[in-house]
This record gives C-alpha cells, sequence and structure tokens, in this order.
C-alpha cells in the first residue's frame, strides 16, 4: 500500500485541528461557533431515523477533547453538493456524491495521525440506509463506494441538511459494514468551503512539469511556478479529464495529495497558527462551509481535540490509499485492505510503505467513468 508522511499531505481538516489548538480559545469563540452545523445522525446510523439539529449555544467555554484516551475515527468527506453557491462554481445538478473520503485514525495517545483515502470508484457493499420517508434503500452486495451518499440522500432536497444527514448515514453504514471500524465522528465540506480555506491562506503556490488543462472543471494552468488561488486549486482538485491522464479517480487522488501538502507547507511557511488574525481568518473560512456530526459542532470539542495533537510530531502523520486492484473502470480492494482495517481497529500503525506504486497497478481499462 502507498503510505506517505506529513510532507506530503496532512489533510486541511488536521490542519484545522492544530489551528484550533494553538490559537482557537481565544479567537471569537461566539462567531466561529455560529459557522459550523451540526447534525446527529446516531438514529440513521442505527435503526431509528431521526435528526437532531446541534445546539450551537454553550454558556461556559469548557475545551476538552471529546474522546480523551480513546482512539478516534473520523471519516471526512468532500460534498459535490451542485446546489446554491456551489451550483455556480461546479454547475447546477441533481443529487448529491462523496467525491473524496478520507478515514481519519488518531491514536489513544495522540502521537500518531493515519488517513487512508478511499476511492469513489471503489467496488463494495452498501447495506441497506434509512430514508426520510420511513423506507429503506435495498442493501447492494457490490456498488460504487461514492454511491452511498447519493443513496442515503436521495429523497432530501440536494444541498438540505436533511440531504446531508441521510446521505453522511449512509456513507458511514457503508465504512464500517467495509472496515469493521466504528466511526466516532464525521466532516462534510462542499466546493464553496474549500475555495475560501484556499483564499483564506492567499493561495497555494505550485510548480507543474507539463501544461494541465480540463474542459469539465475549467482548469487551464501552464508549466512552471504559479501561486493558485481557491476557483483554480478547486479546479485541480476535481480535475479527472487532464490530457494524457487515464481518466481515472486514482490519478486524482495524486493531484489531491500534492494539492494539500502544498496547502500545509504555505500554512506553515508563513507562520499562520501564530498570527492571530490570519489564524482566525483561515479558522472562519474552514468552518463556513462545514458541517458536523454534533461531537465535532463546538469550538469547545475542536479546541480540546486540537490542543490534544499538539505534540504530534510531523513524522507520525501518514496517508495512504486503500490497498486496490483494477476491476475494468473501477477498482477492488485487496484481502491487504483487511490488514489496514485490523491495525486501525486495534489502533496500531500502519507498514511502512515499500513502494510508490498501489498494489495491483496499472491503469484502468478502456471505458472508464469518466463522471466527475
Amino acid at each position: 500500500m502507498r503510505r506517505h508522511s506529513v510532507t506530503r499531505i496532512v489533510g486541511t481538516t488536521l490542519v484545522g485541528l492544530l489551528a484550533f489548538g494553538v490559537g482557537g480559545a481565544g479567537y471569537a469563540y461566539w462567531d466561529i461557533q455560529g459557522n459550523i452545523t451540526g447534525l446527529n445522525i446516531d438514529d440513521l446510523v442505527g435503526d431509528d431515523p431521526t435528526i437532531h439539529q446541534a445546539n450551537s449555544a454553550a454558556p461556559t467555554p469548557t475545551y476538552a477533547d471529546p474522546l480523551a484516551g480513546s482512539a478516534m475515527n473520523i471519516l471526512l468527506m468532500g460534498s459535490d453538493d451542485r446546489s446554491g453557491e456551489n451550483a455556480e462554481i461546479g454547475g447546477e445538478d441533481e443529487g448529491m456524491r462523496s467525491d473524496t473520503t478520507l478515514l481519519m485514525h488518531i491514536s489513544a495517545d495522540r502521537t500518531r495521525v493515519e488517513a487512508v483515502s478511499i476511492p469513489r470508484d471503489l467496488l463494495t457493499a452498501i447495506p441497506s440506509c434509512e430514508l426520510p420517508s420511513g423506507s429503506q434503500t435495498k442493501a447492494q452486495s457490490e456498488a460504487m463506494f461514492n454511491s452511498a451518499f447519493s443513496l442515503g440522500a436521495q429523497q432530501s432536497e440536494t444541498g438540505s441538511d436533511e440531504a446531508k444527514a441521510y446521505g453522511a448515514a449512509c456513507t458511514i453504514r457503508t465504512v464500517q459494514a467495509m472496515t469493521g471500524i466504528t466511526i466516532d465522528e464525521f466532516a462534510l465540506v462542499d466546493f464553496a468551503g474549500f475555495q475560501k480555506m484556499v483564499d483564506a491562506i492567499g493561495g497555494v503556490t505550485m510548480t507543474f512539469s507539463e501544461d494541465l488543462k480540463d474542459d469539465y472543471t475549467g482548469l487551464d494552468i501552464t508549466a512552471g511556478e504559479h501561486t493558485l488561488n481557491g476557483v483554480q486549486a478547486l479546479q485541480l482538485a476535481r480535475a479527472r479529464h487532464i490530457a494524457g491522464t487515464d481518466g481515472s479517480d486514482i490519478g486524482r487522488i495524486d493531484r489531491q495529495q500534492e494539492l494539500l501538502s502544498a496547502m500545509v507547507a504555505e500554512i506553515l511557511e508563513t507562520n499562520l497558527l501564530t498570527n492571530g488574525p490570519d489564524l482566525y481568518r483561515f479558522i472562519s473560512a474552514a468552518t463556513e462551509s462545514l458541517t458536523t456530526s454534533q461531537g465535532l459542532s463546538q469550538i469547545t470539542s475542536l479546541v480540546g481535540l486540537g490542543m490534544s495533537l499538539k505534540g504530534v510530531s510531523l513524522d507520525s502523520v501518514h496517508f495512504s490509499t486503500v490497498p486496490f486492484v483494477y476491476a475494468g473502470p473501477r477498482v477492488r480492494a485487496t484481502a491487504e485492505a483487511d490488514v489496514v482495517w485490523q491495525l486501525l481497529a486495534s489502533d496500531q500503525p500502519l507498514p511502512v510503505e515499500v513502494e510508490e506504486t498501489p498494489v495491483g497497478a496499472g491503469t484502468p481499462s478502456e471505458g472508464a467513468s469518466t463522471e466527475g
């Protein structure tokens, strides 16, 4: 399996948590708290389809790690919601899907973080999921992973809290069935939120060895060094149809890794975490389009978790991709994936990579998915 240290990627969510830990407690608590939409989906992951809106008020802030002393598993989802402001960015479209999904495991002693990317084209079983009408979706023995979100959200208005809750719940049920790991919390960020985070840090500087053009997303970047603004960064993150590439989701994951790595470098090199006004702008942007589980919806919890992660060394944060083989235009997890899930379930570190190419490396066969 591929495994990279934080010098390659750490992910904006983890950076956000560290930002909260360093300075979040002192910056406009009530203002930032109002940005976050918190949803309680415990009943949807279980049996009773009931949504509870989190109470965004906390009379006396007490900053504490919500699961201190225990390992924590957070499912991070990037939504391709095409409603409202997101429609202006990605084009209007019905339904919602989770284009980018990572399982972030934080060790019980808060010294290690493992982030495992789950390809959207991964073929997996999807269990029956609750719908707002009280009915349930039909369980599927093998379907594309990112369809779980759209299945759960199918009876809800695109972009609504209801759609996000049911879509996230179905995705979590799918991940838990696939991995045997209990998901403790989730976070969902959309197009607009990602753009704002990039703009909040003044753009992200990257160097490209060749021209990159994708007519589907509008990406048009020449070879050389560029400072990408939020729009350009999102175009790069979404691009699947760049000339000369195979158009697969795996190729896009690699580009997303490079982009997030560059974002982390930008944040660290500009001393964002110690600059009060800039830190506030970043945290505000990071939370403005954020929908989370109830446990992460309180600034007090985010600050507490961030503070507990302050001792994490850069060499102890890693990113990997589910071990896979190509299955025509899709991919299928290998037996090595089961080892990954077992290690995370027992709070053990994942093995150091032995090669850069994924298990079963190659290229997808002709007819690969052209979905955005």
